[in-house]
């Protein structure tokens, strides 16, 4: 079961006290934890939490913590840092975290996809906000599959809460997603017409579940002396992402360009006949 152990010292008097302890609490599920604070149950798995507890009758700090959340194949996150809590008022949350997810998912739920074939994902996270709006201000997260696709994100996500809805979110997510060929992604586009050999796209989401924008987009492929395609731009709105099936695409703007030592190349690519 879970248990609770303070080690320490208290004084003062029933109506006005401060105490000085060390935590170290066990929790078989997170859930027994989060109720005391009133929160959702988004996240699951056992806890384990160590610090130094300080407080009073207005309130307490939990400094040098450390926190330990396993609900392991799903995820797991170690995670230091320090918990500001004031009985009145909003309380402050600061913590670096590392750890594994099984998927993308978890972190980018505000895309209508299947995520889990990117593979599992290594990464880190500062969070700030309260526990009951927390904000990831900076990520990093790193999958690759036995496609050799390999995906690499860094950005903020201003809220995490449910309470929050989604245009009220304002995130940011730089990406670079490479593979050494185009039918890495035949998962969601279905069988390809061409196949272009080692390519690399990168560029910067903005947005939330409803609308969201792309800029700094730049597609690549081919090595120097060989065909190659580059295709960079923004696309200015894409919409309907919470509907599947509903997304629209709209204010495009594109520049592409080819390079090829010959016409051969160029028809080897297009798979036609010059």
């Amino acid at each position: 079961g879970s248990e609770v152990l303070l080690s320490g010292g208290v004084k003062g008097t029933t109506e006005d006290f401060q105490y000085d302890l060390l935590l170290e609490a066990n929790y078989t599920k997170i859930e027994e934890f989060t109720k005391g604070f009133q929160l959702g149950n988004v996240l699951q798995g056992s806890l384990n939490i160590t610090g130094q507890l300080k407080g009073d009758t207005r309130g307490f700090l939990i400094s040098e913590a450390q926190v330990l959340l396993d609900n392991m194949p799903e995820y797991g996150i170690e995670a230091a840092g320090k918990l500001n809590y004031p009985f009145s008022g909003e309380n402050q949350l600061s913590l670096h975290a590392a750890g594994e997810l099984a998927s993308l998912g978890y972190l980018l739920n505000w895309f209508e996809m299947d995520m889990s074939e990117f593979g599992r994902a290594q990464g880190s996270a500062t969070i700030s906000g309260s526990l009951e709006n927390p904000a990831i201000e900076d990520f990093r997260l790193r999958t690759e599959n036995s496609n050799g696709l390999t995906v690499s994100i860094t950005g903020a996500l201003e809220s995490m809460s449910d309470a929050t809805t989604d245009t009220q979110r304002h995130n940011e997510v730089r990406f670079d997603i490479q593979a050494p060929q185009l039918a890495a992604l035949q998962r969601w586009t279905g069988p390809l017409p061409v196949e272009i050999g080692p390519w690399q796209v990168s560029g910067r989401l903005l947005g939330n579940r409803q609308t969201m924008s792309i800029d700094n987009l730049i597609f690549q492929n081919g090595n120097r002396g060989s065909t190659a395609l580059r295709i960079e731009g923004a696309i200015g709105e894409v919409s309907g992402m919470a509907s599947k099936g509903n997304s629209t695409i709209s204010n495009v703007a594109l520049h592409a360009s080819l390079y090829a030592p010959n016409t051969a190349n160029i028809a080897d690519l297009l798979s036609i006949t010059l």
